[in-house]
Protein backbone atom coordinates (compact mmCIF):
# COMPACT_ATOMS: atom_id res chain seq x y z
CA UNK A 1 0.00 0.00 0.00
CA UNK A 2 1.43 3.37 -0.80
CA UNK A 3 0.01 5.10 2.27
CA UNK A 4 1.80 2.66 4.63
CA UNK A 5 5.16 3.95 5.26
CA UNK A 6 3.78 7.53 6.28
CA UNK A 7 0.65 5.92 8.01
CA UNK A 8 0.46 7.37 11.81
CA UNK A 9 1.18 5.25 14.78
CA UNK A 10 -0.47 7.53 17.35
CA UNK A 11 -2.02 10.57 18.08
CA UNK A 12 0.00 13.74 18.11
CA UNK A 13 -0.03 16.24 21.02
CA UNK A 14 -2.41 18.71 19.88
CA UNK A 15 -5.57 18.10 17.29
CA UNK A 16 -7.97 20.13 15.59
CA UNK A 17 -11.04 17.98 14.85
CA UNK A 18 -13.69 19.03 11.92
CA UNK A 19 -16.52 18.10 9.88
CA UNK A 20 -17.79 18.40 6.65
CA UNK A 21 -20.12 17.26 4.35
CA UNK A 22 -21.03 16.79 0.78
CA UNK A 23 -24.16 16.71 -0.97
CA UNK A 24 -25.71 15.27 -4.43
CA UNK A 25 -28.78 16.53 -6.73
CA UNK A 26 -30.62 14.45 -8.86
CA UNK A 27 -30.42 15.80 -11.91
CA UNK A 28 -34.07 14.66 -12.94
CA UNK A 29 -35.81 16.58 -10.05
CA UNK A 30 -33.46 18.77 -8.87
CA UNK A 31 -33.67 17.18 -5.15
CA UNK A 32 -30.67 17.76 -2.92
CA UNK A 33 -29.76 15.21 -0.43
CA UNK A 34 -26.58 14.55 1.68
CA UNK A 35 -24.11 12.15 0.57
CA UNK A 36 -21.94 11.84 3.37
CA UNK A 37 -19.79 13.43 5.90
CA UNK A 38 -16.02 13.60 6.23
CA UNK A 39 -14.47 13.50 9.51
CA UNK A 40 -10.97 14.52 9.87
CA UNK A 41 -7.81 15.18 13.17
CA UNK A 42 -5.37 17.70 11.93
CA UNK A 43 -2.44 17.36 14.72
CA UNK A 44 0.78 18.75 15.36
CA UNK A 45 3.50 17.11 17.24
CA UNK A 46 4.81 18.25 19.96
CA UNK A 47 7.52 20.95 19.52
CA UNK A 48 5.84 20.99 15.90
CA UNK A 49 5.11 24.60 14.98
CA UNK A 50 3.62 23.02 11.41
CA UNK A 51 0.29 20.84 11.48
CA UNK A 52 -0.47 18.30 8.85
CA UNK A 53 -3.91 16.45 8.24
CA UNK A 54 -3.61 13.05 10.70
CA UNK A 55 -6.97 11.20 9.93
CA UNK A 56 -9.56 11.03 8.00
CA UNK A 57 -12.79 9.00 8.12
CA UNK A 58 -15.90 8.75 5.65
CA UNK A 59 -19.48 8.30 7.45
CA UNK A 60 -22.79 8.56 6.26
CA UNK A 61 -23.67 10.90 9.29
CA UNK A 62 -21.87 12.21 12.15
CA UNK A 63 -22.47 10.87 15.50
CA UNK A 64 -20.95 10.55 18.58
CA UNK A 65 -19.68 7.04 18.09
CA UNK A 66 -18.24 7.96 14.47
CA UNK A 67 -16.18 10.21 16.16
CA UNK A 68 -15.51 7.55 18.68
CA UNK A 69 -14.19 5.22 16.01
CA UNK A 70 -12.11 7.52 14.39
CA UNK A 71 -10.30 8.86 17.57
CA UNK A 72 -9.97 5.00 18.89
CA UNK A 73 -7.86 4.19 15.58
CA UNK A 74 -4.61 4.94 16.76
CA UNK A 75 -3.25 4.99 20.71
CA UNK A 76 -2.32 7.55 22.58
CA UNK A 77 -4.15 10.81 24.13
CA UNK A 78 -3.57 14.61 22.57
CA UNK A 79 -2.76 17.03 25.54
CA UNK A 80 -4.53 19.97 23.54
CA UNK A 81 -7.67 19.04 21.67
CA UNK A 82 -9.79 21.85 19.52
CA UNK A 83 -13.15 21.39 17.60
CA UNK A 84 -15.69 22.67 15.49
CA UNK A 85 -19.11 23.10 15.94
CA UNK A 86 -21.90 21.75 16.13
CA UNK A 87 -20.65 18.35 15.53
CA UNK A 88 -18.19 18.24 18.20
CA UNK A 89 -17.27 15.18 20.00
CA UNK A 90 -18.39 14.88 23.73
CA UNK A 91 -16.98 12.67 26.32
Amino acid sequence: MVVQPREEREWPETVVLDDTWFDVVDRRTGDRSRAFHILGVYGYSAGGAKGRVWALYATPQVSQSDWKQLLGTLPGDPTLAGFSWPTRPRS
